[in-house]
């Protein structure tokens, strides 16, 4: 019982403060002193200001852009004085000076044949036995490969393999490097031709191919200087090919309109010349997968 009149008794002295509390903050104010005086001084001074005066302008309408050649901001971006009036002009007094006729063709390919035979890799049977070994020649016109052997011949494709090598050299780090080397025989062309692991072989044909950006259905391929071909833009002969740089000489004969042959030297103008090697595997010793019908294309392009 005793603690129920100590609850009693918190609670209503909590009631007594709260009520204490709410009355001095709602009459706190009611007592505070006020100023009885006005301000005064430089610093409260009143400041004059002038009434704005309100201008009426007298704007001039814009006037049309001037219809003729001689522009009110910008002149044109070229201008021709004609030698005999002294006057300018936005036209050419010669129209033909401005039009530059297309030369008519340009070096679309230049690049050396490949042989028709390349080795591919090899895998050793027996490390004592050269002839068990398995060498993967590539038929690049037959689009085939082909696994033969030392001192096998392979009528069927026109070649045989008269010796094969493989010779070992280690390297500072004790690794060991097998440098392969194939001695094939071409029936076809009657003569030895050495391979070596990593190595493209082409032959002495080049083919260069021209084509014509106005004319894009044309494209003529030519062997040697001295070959000549024609287009709708005009007749041309072949002057020079320099296979060092790249580049073809060709001369166009001469029209009615321009009574002078004009000579330029065409050149392949890529960013970039792409590896034979890319994509070629020159490790120590090579495994070849098979090309079959469903994967030679992708096989083809991955030896070169």
């Amino acid at each position: 019982m005793k603690k129920f009149y100590d609850k009693l008794i918190f609670i209503l002295a909590l009631i007594i403060v709260a009520g204490s509390g709410a009355f001095y903050l709602m009459n706190a104010g009611e007592g505070a002193p006020t100023a009885s005086f006005a301000p005064s001084g430089e610093d409260y001074a009143e400041i004059e200001f002038s009434p704005s005066t309100e201008f009426e302008g007298d704007w001039p309408r814009p006037r049309a852009q001037s219809t003729t050649w001689i522009y009110d901001v910008f002149t044109p971006p070229k201008i021709y004085i004609d030698p005999e009036t002294g006057l300018f002009s936005s036209e050419p007094i010669d129209p033909s000076a401005d039009e530059v006729v297309p030369f008519g063709v340009y070096l679309a390919r230049m690049e050396q044949d490949l042989y028709r035979f390349q080795f591919q890799g090899f895998v050793e049977v027996d490390l004592t036995d050269p002839s068990t070994s398995i060498i993967y020649i590539f038929d690049t016109e037959a689009r085939r490969q082909i696994s033969a052997r030392k001192g096998r011949a392979y009528p069927e494709s026109g070649f045989e393999i008269r010796d094969f090598t493989v010779v070992r050299q280690d390297d500072a780090s004790g690794a060991i490097t097998r440098l392969a080397t194939v001695v094939l025989y071409d029936k076809d062309e009657e003569m030895e031709v050495t391979m070596r692991q990593g190595e493209v072989i082409y032959t002495d044909s080049i083919t260069i191919e021209l084509a014509s950006r106005e004319h894009p259905d044309f494209r003529v391929e030519v062997e040697r200087a001295g070959d000549t071909f024609e287009n709708p833009s005009g007749k041309f002969t072949v002057k020079n090919i320099n296979l060092e740089n790249q580049t073809v000489t060709v001369e166009k004969a001469a029209t009615e309109d321009d009574g002078e042959p004009e000579r330029r030297i065409l050149s392949l103008r890529q960013d970039f010349e792409p590896d034979p090697l890319d994509g070629l595997d020159t490790g120590p010793s090579e495994t070849a997968p098979e090309a079959t019908p469903d994967n030679e294309d992708d096989f083809f392009q991955g030896l070169f």
